[in-house]
């Protein structure tokens, strides 16, 4: 069942266990907007709702959003941070800021709800553009240090004032956290450079716990030294499922593009693999590596490669096309190479490769005013072939007989699931169960030119 939501004031939502009921979570908060037909101050509310989350023994998920026409002084967020620091039950507690003046004070009072915190599994916070300082970042940094509960970290800080200090002291909470799966954190446009980033990446080389993987630097002052650090990290680490770096409009290179690309290819792990580049200084080097690392991967299923604004050109988006044709895993596969030297006889065969493919769900390509996206027809043919090679496999162990007596044979069923594909695609179903008879993806393989 799903978890019910309780809007609880113009700008703050609860969520409920699973199980209970709108009715049921009204008692985490007396009437806040009225009483006796009377509004209530948002001081009383505030109180009201502090007591209402810290006795709720269903709650689970908080989300705050104060926008930009709520006064809520520091005070009032002492009170809301008390509320959720005595429940011990919640699970997920995010905060959306929109109020510049109020960033320093109001971070300062949440670090201290993720403190030695032992209940809260997922915190995320949306401070960008607020007067948010590095000191009071590294508040927060140090806050999660001494957290051995999370498990979903995400600050994003997109032109505040945070720098190195706050970036390090991260690295040194992921570095040391063994409950950590997801991390995030979003810089763009900040104080942060090379040393926030090594730090990173040596805590990433070492964390043998986290499965996600989030780094926004656009428009700092990160470089060649930066993006090979990464690189080197996501090569040694064998557990990471999730990786993605955005480095737009910074001194990144051939060097680090092409060291991202050889660790992507040594990275038998990874599934999802992003790298947002748009006016860098890579060009077809780093394209052509990542392309060739693409068509390698056996692993990977989502792909995203922007690099509008540089010098690649035919040679990556012809490479590209060629990785698609022999990738049987990418589920997800998004590029953007505007205003480049990729031309639209390269989108036209990057459309083909999309039409040819029956593994892709999401698949676009954006090269200046040359947009696509798969077509919703193929993408249901796709989910349909995989259906039925389920609902196939769901019936019996494939036999190895070939008489065409019925669904059981492999070979009958090969036949049945080539019905679905395009004509003269290279591809033909092989695999529709496990060896155990367990319904499983369908594997694929190359049909001889």
């Amino acid at each position: 069942m799903t978890q019910p939501a309780l809007s609880l004031y113009p700008f703050l939502r609860a969520i409920g266990a699973e199980g209970g009921s709108a009715e049921d979570q009204a008692g985490l908060l007396a009437s806040i907007e009225r009483d006796d037909d009377k509004e209530l101050s948002l001081e009383t509310s505030i109180a009201r709702l502090s007591a209402g989350i810290a006795v709720n023994p269903t709650l689970r998920t908080l989300e705050v959003k104060c926008d930009s026409q709520a006064d809520w002084g520091v005070d009032l967020w002492l009170a809301l941070a008390d509320g959720v620091k005595q429940n011990s039950m919640l699970a997920s507690f995010t905060v959306d800021l929109q109020r510049r003046e109020i960033g320093n004070d109001v971070v300062a009072v949440l670090a201290t709800v993720l403190d030695k915190n032992s209940t809260l599994k997922r915190f995320e916070l949306s401070a960008a553009a607020m007067y948010l300082g590095d000191e009071t970042g590294a508040v927060l940094a140090n806050a999660l240090k001494s957290n051995s509960a999370l498990q979903s970290f995400t600050l994003e800080a997109d032109g505040t004032d945070v720098g190195e200090e706050t970036g390090t002291v991260l690295a040194e909470a992921l570095s040391n956290n063994p409950t950590l799966r997801t991390f995030a954190f979003m810089a763009d446009d900040t104080g942060v450079g090379e040393r926030t980033v090594e730090a990173l990446a040596s805590a990433l080389e070492t964390n043998s716990a986290l499965q996600t993987f989030y780094f926004s630097a656009g428009g700092t002052s990160i470089g060649e030294i930066s993006g090979a650090a990464l690189a080197t990290a996501l090569g040694a680490n064998s557990t990471l499922l999730s990786f993605e770096f955005s480095a737009g409009s910074t001194a990144i290179g051939e060097k680090s593009g092409t060291a991202l690309a050889e660790a992507l290819r040594a990275n038998s792990t990874l599934q999802s693999f992003g790298f947002i580049a748009d006016s860098t200084r890579i060009g077809e080097a780093t394209g052509e590596a990542l392309a060739k690392a693409l068509g390698a991967s056996s692993t990977l299923q989502s792909f995203k490669f922007y690099a509008g604004c540089t010098s690649i050109g035919e040679r990556t988006g012809t490479a590209l096309v060629a990785a698609l044709r022999v990738n049987s895993t990418l589920r997800t596969f998004d590029f953007v190479g505007a205003h480049t030297h990729v031309d639209e006889r390269v989108g036209t065969d990057l459309m083909h490769a999309f039409e040819d493919s029956i593994f892709l769900t999401k698949a676009g390509v954006t090269l200046g005013k040359f947009r696509h996206q798969q077509s919703k027809a193929i993408l249901e043919r796709n989910r349909l072939l995989c259906s039925v090679g389920r609902a196939l496999a769901a019936l019996a162990r494939p036999s190895e007989d070939t008489g065409f007596w019925g669904l059981k044979e492999r070979c009958f069923r090969l036949e049945l699931l080539s019905y679905f594909l395009p004509a003269g695609s290279r591809w033909r179903p092989v695999g529709l169960a496990g060896a155990d008879g367990v319904p499983a993806t369908i594997r694929l393989r190359a049909s001889q030119p």
